[in-house]
């Protein structure tokens, strides 16, 4: 195999985040993947500079406190591995909560996970004790608009949240109510699933120690899928 061969070889990971380690951020959920990267003697190439590491990229982070169950990253490699050895000897060097679910490579150009992966799907369960009344999802889905202000240090943003989120449904269930969302990823930002609670129920009301989100899993949609 050639250099030139070599560097169009990609391993794409996906991998689910689960329990304790929701309340990890996305640096130190890439810097325990990496470890484990290199710690399970994978071809990985490096980058060139004065600085090398690891040529991984990943996909969009998972917001702090919630859990995923279909995330991805992606490592270019020297050569091609075995998958099922991959995925072995990766999920032997993670700490519990990483499961690694499936490693797939991919020979050939490919676009980064950043610019591919468009879609994002959440559910979200809600105690009993959070009132989520019908007409407030059908009220949300039939405006343009529904803002929330983001804080970044002293500086405040508002964002139309709306035209990210492409389904909205409630379902009941017993001890209280199930969200399901889809929300569009695009270069230019997107919606949060808390922040779409929030804009049901009230601030305080979203932040019940009984709600809990999950990313059900991050995609790339059919391309006659259209945002809102």
């Amino acid at each position: 195999m050639t250099h030139h061969q070599a560097e169009r070889i990609t391993a794409r990971v996906e991998f689910a985040k689960r329990g304790r380690l929701r309340f990890i951020g996305h640096l130190d959920t890439a810097r325990a993947i990496m470890r484990a990267v290199r710690a399970a003697g994978l071809p990985a190439r490096t980058t060139q500079g004065c600085s090398p590491h690891l040529n991984t990229s990943f996909g969009p982070p998972l917001p702090l406190g919630l859990t995923g169950e279909s995330e991805f990253f992606d490592v270019r490699l020297t050569e091609p591995v075995d998958v099922a050895a991959a995925r072995e000897t990766l999920q032997a060097h993670l700490p519990d909560g990483l499961e690694i679910r499936s490693v797939q490579l991919i020979t050939g150009k490919t676009e980064s996970l950043g610019a591919w992966l468009d879609r994002a799907d959440y559910t979200v369960h809600v105690p009993a004790g959070v009132m989520i009344a019908p007409e407030a999802v059908e009220q949300f889905l039939a405006s343009d608009e529904a803002v929330v202000v983001r804080t970044r240090g002293d500086r405040e943003r508002a964002v139309n949240v709306r035209r990210y989120v492409e389904r909205l449904e409630a379902f009941d269930e017993p001890g209280g109510t199930r969200l399901e969302m889809t929300i569009v990823i695009t270069p230019e930002g997107s919606a949060r699933a808390a922040e779409v609670l929030s804009l049901l129920v009230g601030e305080q009301a979203a932040r019940q120690p009984g709600v809990r989100i999950q990313r059900d899993r991050v995609y790339h949609a059919p391309d006659d899928a259209t945002a809102r």
